[in-house]
Order: structure tokens, then C-alpha cells, then sequence
């Protein structure tokens, strides 16, 4: 009650300080002249000057004003399409357009379109600003970046659209669907959003908000996916990325999904599947990577039926134990194709403290190593054996002393030491291996989709030399034994 309470206060707020313009001259675009904002005979205005930093812009028509390369367009506050059944376009076609704040569709229809060239916002921007208004930002080509707060579909319905190499910046926040109805595409391989504040998709009470990466790069602080609304995330090309955490679903009325079916999304801190209320997160392509923790149903007394839903692509988590990721598939919160049966999670260690999970129909990597993984006290002349993956057409075996390059190694490289058949379970290294040295090393099965494991172990260490230890390998065994008798049978046969 207390949270829906303070967001309604917000919002009246937000009412009052945006319906608040400037207290400079306003200017009226009639466009009776051309289409150059710079031109006074095409805005109705008792100012002898054509439109400054200090002044209120108002555009509601369709044949808004044009700002082309080498012109630049200034404004106070600036009102696209100010009144219900009114229709505004501002067009920026490689010029410069600079101002404090931006509505875009304040009661009627507006539209940002910038092909080229730079939009500065000092201030905010707000599109939808009335229940009754639509406002649409189309960045095609080159700049927009606002000093405050953006707000997308603030109680109308708005779409926001990033193609073509164009690229959004914020020093704050970016809410999409603010108590309305907002979509953002992010669309290209050059094109960008970024901003230093959080990200929240679906922000009020009974809003819709989308978020659409299919190509370029999008960056924030955070991402909320449902704040207290219907939220969906769907990635599939591309790259999201945040530098703090991923939420999805943070209160009991929210719903939010995350789809990743290519690109990657990148977490810098938590994971939180479903908060207060029910996450939903379905990675069928690409990865999820999770530098710190993943927590699902965060508040189990207000909600405790989020899911991730394995159905190809591969789940990175930074900070987990094998322990809680079993508790997460017992309980049924990390399933496999919906359940089908004739899945299983092929889970593996990822960096010094996590775990990557995917859902195979078989585990298509070579198992139970041995020396065991992180074993130490091994001896110099070690043998490596394993149980190969039956469906193999021969098998790769990598063996040196740096985690990260065998990790990397292909067959060009020299930690490239064996190339074996399909059955093969064994090898031994052509030479002793270096007293007191930590090894790592991988058998890669030819014709599987998958990576392979990398394991370690450690030859032992000889601090002083051993009495007995005749071969120098540090221990004193049989070898040794049979070495001692050897020679004290020759000295015998000598004597004789």
C-alpha cells in the first residue's frame, strides 16, 4: 500500500513540476514561410527574433519544422503536438537541435524523428505526456542525449525506436511506461542506448512496457523488468549490459519476462528472478552471464513461482554453489525445455567461484577425470585418463600451466599434446612433469556442441631430499626399492 501510495504521489508530482513551461516568450509554428526553424515569419510569436534558449516552442502540425545540416535550433521548453486531436512533427536532418525539456505528444500526436546530426536535452524528456496522447522518438541516424530523466509513454502510448547506427544517451534515468503504454527497439549493429541511471521497463500500475534488443549495444545501471507492471525483455542479437543489477518483477502486481534467444546479456552484479513478484526468464539462443548471484523469489511469502526455462544458449552465474543451483532444479525453478523429458543440465565450473548450466538431450563432453580435479601431490610421471563422450569422431587432448590459454587452445597450438581416437581413455606425457607446478588440461570430443571441461592438478613438491629416493621423484616407493636392489646385486655379482 505504502509503495502504491508513494507512486501516486510520484506521479502527481511528475504532473504538476512537467506541466510547469517556461517562462519565456512562446512561439507557435505555422511553418508559413519554409520549413527552417531559424526563420521568424514561420512561427506566430509577438517577438521580433526568431526562437532562443529562452524561449516556449510549440509545434502541432505535421509539416513541423526541419533542422538540416550546418543550422542550429535552440529552445527553452518545447511541446510537440500540445493539444488533443493535434498532430506534431519536428524533424532533425544532420543539423543541431538544443533545448531544456521535451515532450513529445503532450495531449495530441507527436513525433521526433533525427536522421542525422545531434538532439542535446538539458533537461527531460516525455513522451505521452496526457492518457489521451501518443509520442513516438525515432533516432535513425545520429544523436539524442538528455541530462534528466526520460520518460516513455508517461500516461499515453509511445514507441521509441534506435536504427540505422542511431544512439541514445542519458546521464539518468530511463522509465518505459511511466504509467502508459511504451516500446523501444534497438535495432542494427552500430546503434546504442546508454544511460548512467537504471533502466525500468513497466513502471506503474496496469502498464505494458517493451524492450527490444535485435542488434548494437544497450548499457544502463540497472534494469527493472516490471517494476509494478507488465514488462517483456526480449534479446536476440546484440548485447544488453548493466554495471549493477538485473530485476525482474520487483513488486507482487508485476510480471516480467526476459526472452534471450541470441546476443548476450551481460549482469555486472544480482540476478533477482522474481523479487516480490513472479520473474519468467526463457533463454532458448545466446547467454546470460551473471557476475555476482542469482536469486529467485527473493520474498517467498509474496511470490513463489518464477522460472528460468533452459531451452538452449547457456546460463553463466559468478557467485553460486553446486548446492543452491540443485536446490533451484529440485524445486522446479530451473527447468529444461518446460519440463520435457529426455533433457538434462550439463552444469561445469565458471571462473573461481560459479557455474554455467545448459540443457542438453546428452551430456557430450569427456568425464570423470582423473588425476581428480584440483588433486595435488601427483608424481612427475603422471597419467591422465577419462570417459570419453560416445558420440565422438576422435578426441583433442591440451595440457600446460595456464588456466586461460588451454582454455583457449586449438589444435594449432603447442599445448595441443595428443590427437587420440574416438575410444581413447588415456594419456601419458611424453616427459616427467615439473616438481611442485599446477597443470590444467582439457580433452576435446570432436563433434560435440559443447566445451570442454578444464581440470587441474599439482605434482608434488620436494622441499629436502628423501632418504631412499633414488630416482629424485620425491617419494620413496617400490621404484626405489627395486633400484636399491638392483645395484646392491651388481655390487654382489662384482664381489663375486
Amino acid at each position: 500500500m505504502k509503495k502504491k501510495m508513494f507512486q501516486v504521489i510520484v506521479s502527481v508530482l511528475c504532473c504538476i513540476s512537467t506541466a510547469v513551461m517556461a517562462d519565456g516568450p512562446r512561439y507557435d509554428w505555422t511553418g508559413a514561410v519554409s520549413s527552417d526553424w531559424n526563420v521568424l515569419g514561420n512561427w506566430t510569436t509577438s517577438e521580433i527574433t526568431e526562437p532562443n534558449a529562452s524561449s516556449w516552442t510549440v509545434v502541432s502540425l505535421s509539416n513541423g519544422p526541419i533542422i538540416s545540416t550546418g543550422s542550429t535550433a535552440l529552445s527553452d521548453d518545447c511541446k510537440i503536438a500540445e493539444n488533443p486531436d493535434t498532430t506534431g512533427k519536428i524533424t532533425v536532418e544532420g543539423g543541431n537541435f538544443t533545448l531544456n525539456r521535451l515532450y513529445v505528444g503532450y495531449l495530441g500526436s507527436g513525433l521526433l524523428q533525427i536522421n542525422s546530426g545531434s538532439t542535446i536535452i538539458n533537461g527531460m524528456l516525455v513522451t505521452a505526456y496526457g492518457a489521451m496522447a501518443a509520442g513516438d522518438v525515432n533516432i535513425a541516424g545520429g544523436s539524442l542525449s538528455t541530462g534528466q530523466n526520460i520518460t516513455l509513454g508517461d500516461w499515453g502510448t509511445s514507441a521509441l525506436n534506435i536504427t540505422n547506427g542511431g544512439s541514445l544517451t542519458s546521464t539518468a534515468a530511463c522509465y518505459v511506461a511511466g504509467n502508459g503504454t511504451a516500446n523501444v527497439l534497438v535495432s542494427g549493429s552500430d546503434s546504442s542506448y546508454q544511460t548512467n541511471g537504471i533502466t525500468v521497463v513497466g513502471l506503474g500500475p496496469a502498464t505494458t512496457g517493451t524492450f527490444t534488443v535485435a542488434g548494437g549495444s544497450v548499457s544502463s545501471a540497472m534494469f527493472f523488468v516490471g517494476d509494478n507492471g507488465v514488462a517483456d525483455v526480449n534479446v536476440s542479437s546484440g548485447t544488453l549490459s548493466t554495471t549493477g543489477g538485473f530485476v525482474i518483477s520487483a513488486w507482487p502486481a508485476a510480471t516480467g519476462t526476459l526472452n534471450v534467444s541470441g546476443g548476450q546479456v551481460n549482469i555486472g552484479s544480482f540476478f533477482f528472478v522474481g523479487d516480490r513478484g513472479n520473474g519468467n526468464v526463457v533463454l532458448s539462443g545466446g547467454t546470460i552471464t551473471c557476475n555476482g548471484v542469482l536469486v529467485m523469489n527473493n520474498n517467498t511469502s509474496q511470490c513463489n513461482e518464477s522460472k528460468i526455462n533452459l531451452c538452449g544458449g547457456e546460463l553463466r552465474i559468478g557467485v553460486i554453489t553446486m548446492e543452491t543451483l540443485q536446490g533451484f532444479i529440485d524445486a522446479g525453478k530451473i527447468v529444461a525445455y518446460d519440463g520435457e523429458p529426455g533433457y538434462q543440465f550439463l552444469i561445469q565450473a565458471y571462473g573461481a567461484n560459479g557455474l554455467k548450466i545448459k540443457a542438453v538431450s546428452e551430456i557430450d563432453i569427456a568425464t570423470n577425470p582423473s588425476p581428480a580435479d584440483g588433486s595435488i601431490d601427483e608424481r612427475p610421471d603422471v597419467q591422465l585418463s577419462w570417459t570419453p563422450w560416445d558420440g565422438a569422431s576422435s578426441q583433442e587432448v591440451y595440457l600446460g600451466t595456464d588456466h586461460t590459454a588451454v582454455q583457449d587452445a586449438n589444435t594449432g597450438s603447442p599445448l595441443h599434446v595428443a590427437t587420440l581416437g574416438a575410444t581413447a581413455t588415456s594419456y601419458k606425457p611424453a616427459a616427467d612433469l615439473t616438481l611442485g607446478t599446477t597443470y590444467y588440461w582439457k580433452v576435446k570430443e570432436i563433434g560435440s556442441s559443447s566445451e570442454p571441461e578444464i581440470w587441474s592438478f599439482t605434482i608434488l613438491t620436494c622441499n629436502s631430499p628423501n632418504l631412499g629416493d633414488l630416482n629424485n621423484d620425491c617419494v620413496v616407493d617400490f621404484i626405489d626399492f627395486a633400484t636399491l636392489a638392483e645395484n646392491w646385486l651388481k655390487v654382489i655379482w662384482q664381489d663375486l
